[in-house]
């Protein structure tokens, strides 16, 4: 009786945990802070003139976060551009590996036509 109760005491705390999870999103790791690119784009703030794009991870499916990226693309300058350019989304794969699979993402410059940029995004480890 007592293993029966522990296991469904388990199941329930799996079950609740399973449901409050985050939706998948990117993420700008910050001074040890995770902040929301979703909310930063509700928000209405130029992502990329802010934090710029080396401190990116992301939680959830990853096909559904490359799924947002390619959204903001062709949808918001607010992901992509700068305060006097920005960059173009040229490409957005999926490398997937043994352990985790990470974004690489490809930009060309705006400015400077030819000028690419290479990004790699990993799941965050927080």
């Amino acid at each position: 009786m007592k293993s029966a109760l522990t296991l469904l005491a388990v199941l329930f705390v799996f079950g609740a945990s399973a449901t409050t999870s985050t939706a998948p999103n990117l993420f700008v790791q910050e001074d040890g802070f995770l902040i929301s690119v979703q909310g930063l784009i509700d928000n209405e703030e130029d992502v990329q003139t802010l934090y710029g794009y080396e401190n990116f991870c992301y939680k959830g499916n990853v096909d559904k976060v490359s799924a947002l990226m390619q959204d903001w693309a062709d949808n918001s300058d607010l992901f992509f551009s700068g305060g006097g350019g920005g960059f173009a989304l040229i490409s957005l794969e999926i490398l997937r590996g043994i352990a985790s699979y990470d974004i690489r993402m490809t930009l060309e410059d705006e400015i400077v036509p030819g000028e690419f940029r290479t990004i790699f995004i990993r799941p965050c480890r927080q």
